[in-house]
């Protein structure tokens, strides 16, 4: 919606990707091809934990938002952040590889999308060809990461002008590597906390 998407279709396509990731999973899973995740109540310190990703993101929202710069926290890049802020996951060590893989999907999508704004290309030509190069990229880099992706597929949905979304989007994974650094330490320093 901060991008400029006027359309309901744009939900309707969230709805839809993630209904069918999630059927995807689950026949994976049904095929033992993929390890089953087993459901666990959270505890307090899982429950701290996304406490102190709320607050530290929305203290890191402030900027963008007042500044109406949305790139910096497109959706892709807020799911990043919940998983570099994860002090399990190993992105949150890679800040470099996932910027520069994030500048060039950014790049890729931006590129295509101008190619379908000149008119030479018709917009489902256009997903087609930025969802195989950005694959390709992610072969290529041996990255991958599905925010990533997503990222190169956010231009297609904004109003505005999306020569600087590469730029803006890097950016803003980085700023954010900054917000999950601190949810990380927040949360080691709670953890030596004493249960009461």
């Amino acid at each position: 919606v901060l991008t400029g998407a006027k359309s309901f279709y744009y939900i309707g396509s969230v709805f839809v990707i993630s209904a069918l990731c999630d059927a995807g999973s689950f026949i994976l899973c049904k095929k033992g091809l993929c390890r089953k995740r087993p459901f666990y109540l959270h505890t307090r310190f899982h429950t701290a934990l996304w406490l102190q990703r709320t607050v530290i993101l929305s203290l890191f929202l402030i900027l963008p938002v007042l500044t109406k710069n949305y790139a910096f926290i497109a959706p892709p890049l807020l799911v990043a952040f919940t998983a570099i802020s994860d002090p399990a996951r190993h992105e949150r060590h890679e800040p470099f590889a996932l910027a520069v893989l994030f500048f060039m999907t950014g790049g890729t999508g931006s590129a295509v999308h101008q190619l379908y704004l000149s008119g030479m290309l018709s917009l489902y030509a256009a997903t087609v060809i930025t969802v195989l190069c950005v694959f390709l990229v992610m072969h290529m880099t041996d990255r991958y990461f599905p925010p990533a992706a997503a990222c190169a597929l956010v231009p297609f949905v904004m109003s505005t002008d999306t020569l600087l979304y590469p730029f803006e989007v890097t950016c803003g994974l980085l700023i954010l590597y900054v917000a999950s650094y601190l949810t990380i330490q927040t949360h080691k320093a709670m953890k030596k906390i004493p249960e009461v």
